[in-house]
């Protein structure tokens, strides 16, 4: 068994191998290409086969064997037509799931559909000129959105984001089983873009269809009639590419059958005649892909004899109608196999970065698999390696081309770390980052005030932390890449003392914070901002105080369990720092056991836990959890507080800077400090021969601190409603019960 692809040892030394296309086979008489790379090293091996892959694939596709078919690109239309209609669907049930979705987003599609249009008629650098705009409006555009789309197709050009991925469509050209040569790419690129503009120029259709009232088979959006689907009248015609295109696909409206099919099984109606759209006919947007993934050119032909009745042939996705029976100019039935997926091609084409096809996906799965069962890695850590890895592997695939770690070179990674430093530093926050392809994510960044695009050296050191582990991974596993590929020539240098990056708070900030409403008495549990007169226990109460008095970390403290609070006869209170069933921890020694400041129990924390406990909580901070949200608890903490945040200039996690700054400044030995904060020893002495510190010590050690709470006063415990009642968060996605939003603080309020 060879290495890697292409690679096999006989003997003691290693041949290359490779299957030669059709027409080189048919042309030298032979189906492969064999060479002795005349060494018996594995590594050097693997290195000079990917060179020879790199070099034959060049000379495969510039020898240019075959022209793409007008059939091939009727394929290719209908596949690129799917696959973006698909994306678009979701990312239009997202923003309408979100309350985003609004005529806006409506017209920027439109926009953008029309400079689709245009590139696709006159090339991706071609001005749109008031004679090619004539063009547009004699496809049925109105004069402002030809407007609007001009200003889109300059901002592409200009972003250098104008015309196709040629990665894109070599692998498009390749599932139609044509040769992505360059001649190919070139003929294929305006069928591309015209079926990216249709699917854009759908948004009618798109945004207006009621998404519970439609039962969509496959790709035609239908509608039930006595058991049976029908195409629903209410929705825009169906088209079909036409058979014979010469740069671009035209386009006809197919108007819906009303003729009832015999049997009780669902059925789609395909549409099998084509024509070219005239001249002067109004523009019509496609709600649908009719012609298969998989057509055959028999099928797609208008002279074919095949007979009407004849056995559909099967496609290459699951719930897709097959080839629709030529020779009629009406319809034919196709009836999906029972339980066929009709969303199989849901997942957007231009992420092509997944682990059944992309093998730097894969590895990069078995790396965090790996590490988790290890237990090197809690969830945080997971998350991030995971997406960077996707992110690696969709940059790869979309502006490299390469699927492989073995054909990864250095000149690739620069690549990436140029692109890192331009992505704008909110990526990442948004679940829809996740399906947007590479050009959309320069696109957005470019938007953004040159400011907030980058992201930060640390952020960009721990992304090549990730990469390293994961090339060191690829040479372990036999899939080297070239052996001068090196992540640290990329690592931006510290130039401050860790002491000097970030601003330590002063002690007035931290007293400030804490005379906030919602320490000192606010309107609402929802308001917490506002002055008032009532007084919540909750996250947002306790939980700066727990930063502040014990030194924890944000998530630590917002993933307190109840049972974390421990009160037994013969040992002071204490709270355990411990990996539980609702968050992990940073590291190991991140787990320890701390004295409870004696002012926390004064303001009645053990109260709280204790009413908790009787109401059947298991967690500490039951008001920061949502049943439907994966994000941080800690984020929910930090919006509650954002204004007094922004008042007194320090976040939550600088209150434990504080705490173990002032522990210094008043003497407090390192090791100490250490063992508070959750950091482990410096050497030998400190780590390996010594215990943590007693509780004794540390309520010592704690005395130390200064009380910034001092004004306030011990209150009964007062649950927010809904936590006292165990019901699921109001503003949950999971909860029936829909909070009513906070009135925003008045300056008179104050």
């Amino acid at each position: 068994m060879g290495l890697t692809v292409n690679l096999e040892r006989r003997g003691a030394v290693y041949y290359w191998r490779r299957r030669l296309p059709q027409a080189f086979a048919r042309a030298h008489g032979r189906i492969q290409l064999r060479l002795s790379l005349r060494t018996k090293e594995p590594g050097a091996a693997r290195y000079l086969a990917a060179q020879l892959d790199a070099e034959a694939q060049i000379v495969f596709r510039e020898a240019d064997p075959a022209v793409v078919s007008g059939e091939q690109l009727a394929g290719l239309f209908a596949r690129a037509l799917e696959a973006h209609r698909h994306k678009l669907e979701t990312l239009c049930a997202l923003e309408r799931q979100d309350g985003t979705l609004s005529e806006r987003v409506r017209e920027e599609e439109r926009a953008i559909g029309i400079a689709f249009r245009a590139m696709a008629r006159f090339g991706p650098h071609a001005a749109l000129t008031p004679e090619r705009s004539a063009v547009l409006a004699a496809e049925g555009h109105e004069a402002a959105a030809i407007q609007a789309g001009a200003a889109a197709l300059a901002a592409l050009q200009a972003t250098g984001l104008a015309g196709a991925s040629k990665a894109r469509l070599a692998d498009l050209l390749g599932a139609v089983g044509a040769e992505p040569t360059p001649g190919n790419v070139a003929r294929a690129e305006p069928v591309y873009l015209r079926a990216v503009a249709e699917a854009l120029l759908a948004g009618s259709a798109r945004h207006d269809r009621d998404p519970s009232g439609l039962a969509v088979f496959g790709d035609t959006p239908c509608r039930a009639e006595g058991g049976r689907v029908a195409p629903s009248p209410t929705d825009s015609a169906p088209c079909t590419p036409s058979s014979s295109v010469p740069g671009s696909c035209a386009l006809i409206p197919v108007a819906p059958t009303t003729s009832a099919p015999t049997s009780s099984a669902p059925t789609i109606r395909v549409p099998t005649a084509c024509a070219p759209m005239p001249a002067a006919a109004p523009h019509v947007a496609p709600t649908a892909v009719l012609a298969p993934a998989t057509a055959d050119a028999a099928a797609l032909s208008p002279t074919s004899s095949s007979a009407p009745d004849a056995a559909p042939s099967t496609c290459a996705l699951a719930g897709t109608p097959p080839p629709a029976v030529a020779g009629r100019g009406s319809t034919s039935e196709y009836r999906p196999e029972p339980g066929a997926a009709s969303s199989a091609a849901a997942r957007p084409a231009f992420v092509r970065a997944d682990a059944s096809s992309n093998e730097i996906v894969a590895l990069g799965e078995r790396l965090v698999a790996r590490n988790v069962q290890d237990g090197r890695w809690n969830p945080k850590t997971e998350r991030q390696a995971r997406m960077i890895f996707g992110l690696f592997a969709r940059f790869l695939a979309e502006t490299e081309g390469i699927v492989s770690m073995t054909a990864l070179r250095q000149k690739h990674l620069d690549h990436f770390d140029a692109f890192l430093r331009e992505v704008h530093r909110d990526f990442g926050k948004s679940r829809r980052d996740a399906a947007r392809s590479i050009a959309e994510i320069r696109r957005i960044s470019r938007a953004k005030p040159i400011e907030k695009r980058g992201l930060e050296p640390g952020t960009r050191n721990r992304h090549l932390t990730f990469l390293g582990q994961l090339v060191v991974a690829a040479r372990r596993s036999g899939c080297a890449p070239a052996p001068e590929v090196d992540t640290s020539a990329f690592r931006v240098a510290q130039t401050k003392r860790g002491r000097e990056q970030r601003v330590k708070p002063k002690l007035e900030q931290a007293q400030a914070f804490f005379r906030s409403p919602v320490f000192v008495g606010c309107r609402d549990w929802r308001a917490p901002d506002v002055p008032g007169e009532r007084i919540f226990h909750r996250a947002a109460y306790f939980g700066p105080m727990l930063a502040h008095y014990q030194g924890l970390r944000r998530e630590e403290y917002c993933g307190l369990a109840v049972a974390d609070i421990v009160t037994e006869a013969g040992a002071p209170p204490h709270v355990l720092v411990r990996p539980n069933g609702f968050r992990g921890l940073k590291n190991v020694q991140s787990e320890r056991t701390l004295a409870l400041h004696p002012e926390l129990m004064r303001l009645g924390l053990l109260e709280y836990a204790a009413a908790l406990a009787a109401l059947g909580h298991e967690r500490l901070f039951p008001d920061l959890y949502s049943p439907s949200s994966k994000s941080p608890l800690g984020d929910r903490l930090y919006d509650e507080l954002t204004p007094a945040i922004r008042r007194a200039g320090l976040t939550p996690h600088q209150v434990r800077h504080l705490f173990g700054n002032v522990l210094k400044q008043r003497g407090v030995a390192a090791e100490i400090r250490a063992d508070l904060l959750g950091h482990g020893g410096t050497d030998e002495t400190t780590e390996r021969y010594c215990d943590a510190a007693e509780l004794k010590l540390q309520l010592v050690t704690l005395a130390k601190l200064p009380i910034v709470t001092a004004h306030l006063e011990r209150v009964p415990i007062t649950l927010i409603p809904w936590v006292e009642r165990r019901e699921v968060a109001p503003w949950s996605r999971a909860s029936s019960q829909p909070v009513r939003p906070a009135r925003r603080p008045k300056a008179g309020d104050r």
